[in-house]
């Protein structure tokens, strides 16, 4: 615990429950200096919901220091500080009793400090089954049920024998299709805390770095079960804890050296883009904590939600679900956190062509936090082959799904069926980001390449249309084929015939450098 708690930065300020100081007030306490002890703490992670409740602010920032008496407090803070105080701990973390409300600064400020918060915690306390802030912590329940049944089984072959029958649907019930898991701050709150004690609807759950029990299973999960997925392995980067799990506890092969925390961070952000927030401008900053203890694996700058070291096959990121209009600026559009909705990111790890080069990337944060919020003008410059296209509608697969179309021409030349699909599969086919009205099939619309792999006959790229000055571009969704006949056409600059109807027409085709914003 002593390694844990001098790893990271001491909290701002923390709630001091010691019963010693009041039995029916808790203090804020906020002197705490660097050479000072480092008490242990537990931090609380909760749904705010809609419920009012009392929070720290500018003008009630001295009451809260003298004491503010718990019965005035949300139930579910009643509760945090109940267990905390049965842990034997003198204080606790929670978001809204120590940040400023009112003050942007104060808020900006703390909330690039979650990592430390949370992972220098010595546990989180996890109200799980609670969608708002006034429920309590704690459920009405009968904890005989918990006790798993036991038969006596006699299996062919062999003589007969007891067996427990065991919910194997209990973790994805109590944690996973919890309210709080649903939430995207929380994904952060969970996977940075060592550990968590879970207070689910019908039993406590705990999860740690070494194991994951539930009180049905007090001595841990079955083997063989991964309750949490594969994004949850992110884990092992945190400092001193070993080899990665995911190699079995064996030395890494050269291609997971090299390949594993680009695909650990894309598992990261499929999940955390299924989650929902209150405020979608937190886009960024509510999983900054898990990009601050990313970049010892990346060893290079943070773009928006990107990495920059092999950047143009982050890029080819599409929506599963795709909203029906832009949503306002929060990313530039190649980010993932510019759009809304359940982020699918192909691998592209093969030793292929990268037939685009990010030239330089542009990043303007509204913070000193560069992994935090960013404001318009964050940009890239890349080079690539630039060539106008013509979309169709759905092919009959996709219909029902507006979002999914073809390229139907590429400088006017037709594109073929996809001779690997059904009849009714068309390639090359594109994914759009969101089905806003600056995308119709009148738009001007241009596509790049920017992946080919040869031994797979597969070909990605972005489809992006002008935006503002002239050479400067926007994403507005992406393109794959598996057709060789349409990948020869999108790849050959032998097939540009010089339409030059766009504004950048006299490089259509041609290698040139483009700003997408």
């Amino acid at each position: 615990m002593k390694e844990t708690l001098n790893s990271y930065k001491y909290p701002t300020r923390l709630i001091g429950v010691s019963t010693k100081v009041s039995m029916g007030k808790v203090h804020l306490c906020d002197d705490f200096s660097e050479n000072s002890p480092r008490a242990p703490y537990a931090a609380l992670s909760h749904c705010w919901g809609t419920a009012e409740f009392k929070c720290l602010k500018i003008a009630s920032y001295n009451d809260f220091k003298d004491g503010v008496a718990i019965a005035g407090l949300a139930l579910t803070f009643r509760g945090a500080i109940e267990v905390t105080r049965r842990l034997g701990l003198k204080y606790l973390w929670i978001d809204s009793l120590c940040i400023k409300q009112d003050s942007s600064d104060d808020w900006q400020s703390e909330a690039a400090r979650m990592r430390d918060i949370y992972a220098g915690s010595c546990v989180t306390i996890a109200a799980t089954h609670s969608d708002d802030s006034d429920q309590s912590l704690f459920t009405d329940r009968r904890p005989e049920m918990l006790n798993s049944p036991m038969i006596d089984l006699r299996q062919r072959k062999s003589a007969p024998g007891k067996y427990y029958i065991v919910d194997h649907a209990s973790w994805n019930s109590e944690i996973q299709d919890s309210p709080l898991d649903a939430r995207g701050w929380v994904l952060q709150e969970r996977l940075l805390s060592p550990r968590v004690l879970h207070f689910g609807n019908k039993q406590l759950i705990w999860e740690c770095l070494q194991k994951d029990a539930t009180e049905t299973l007090p001595l841990g999960l079955l083997p063989g079960r991964t309750p949490m997925g594969d994004a949850f392995r992110f884990k092992d980067f945190l400092p001193n804890v070993g080899l990665n799990r995911a190699t079995g506890h064996r030395s890494m092969t050269q291609f997971e050296t090299q390949w594993w925390p680009y695909i650990l961070w894309g598992q990261v952000v499929e999940n955390y883009s299924k989650r929902q927030l209150s405020h979608p401008v937190d886009k960024l900053i509510a999983i900054s904590g898990i990009a601050k203890m990313f970049y010892n694996s990346f060893s290079c700058q943070y773009v928006a939600g990107l990495w920059r070291k092999e950047i143009e096959r982050q890029l080819l990121w599409h929506l599963d679900n795709v909203p029906d209009v832009e949503p306002l600026y929060r990313a530039p559009s190649w980010s993932r956190a510019s759009v809304d909705g359940r982020i699918c990111q192909p691998r592209c790890l093969a030793e292929a062509s990268i037939v685009a080069k990010v030239r330089n990337v542009e990043v303007k944060n509204v913070t000193d936090n560069v992994y935090g919020m960013v404001k318009e003008g964050t940009q890239l410059e890349i080079e690539g082959q630039l060539q106008r296209v013509t979309l169709g509608p759905p092919n009959r697969a996709t219909m029902l799904d507006p979002a999914s179309k073809y390229m139907k021409t590429i400088e006017g030349i037709i594109m073929t069926k996809d001779s690997r699909g059904p009849p009714t599969s068309l390639d090359p086919e594109v994914r759009l980001d969101h089905l806003g009205e600056a995308i119709s099939d009148t738009c001007e619309l241009y596509c790049m390449p920017v992946y080919y792999d040869k031994t797979a006959q597969e070909l990605r790229g972005l489809i992006i249309i002008p935006e503002g000055v002239q050479g400067q571009f926007k994403r507005v969704g992406t393109f794959w084929s598996w057709e060789p006949e349409n990948i020869e056409v999108i790849l050959s600059k032998q097939n540009v015939n010089g339409y030059g109807s766009g504004r950048d027409g006299k490089n259509v085709g041609k290698m040139t450098r483009i700003i997408i914003v």
